[in-house]
């Protein structure tokens, strides 16, 4: 009876996908009144091989004003990306945004990434406005489950 916990132990260990820590930069404008427009770090946790959570600070203008735009949600893949292909997401979340006429908005939209070991990466969608990203993410760190 313990050999068998044991064994299944050991399976459920080996089903579970790598961990992977990716940090990057990204550069972010949406097309609001007025327009944002910044520059700033991203980072991202797979949680599984087609499921990853986000997060990313950009420091910019919006119209005169200096403020910042903080994002954090999750990302859906439809493939895990591979060498030399792209790989389509949807991704949604939460933004807040510093200054006058901040305040917090929905994030979704759509994005591809490049199957490199440097992952370049746009995305197209909504979020106080129409969100358009941009950067490369890199892999930081990677972990057995």
């Amino acid at each position: 009876m313990a050999a068998a916990g044991v064994i299944g132990a050991a399976s459920d260990a080996d089903a579970q996908p790598d961990r992977r820590v990716r940090l990057g930069i990204a550069v972010t404008t949406v097309a609001s009144n007025p327009v944002f427009a910044g520059l700033g770090p991203t980072v991202s946790w797979a949680v599984s091989r087609q499921a990853e959570l986000f997060g990313s600070v950009t420091v910019g203008r919006r119209g005169a004003f200096a403020v910042g735009r903080g994002e954090f949600g999750a990302r859906v893949l439809n493939a895990t990306p591979r060498v030399g292909r792209s790989a389509w997401y949807l991704f949604a979340g939460l933004a807040g945004v510093t200054g006058p006429r901040g305040g917090g908005f929905l994030v979704g939209g759509v994005g591809v990434e490049t199957g490199n070991r440097s992952r370049w990466f746009g995305e197209l969608g909504f979020g106080g406005g129409v969100r358009f990203s941009a950067g490369v993410r890199a892999r930081l760190m990677r972990r057995a489950a």
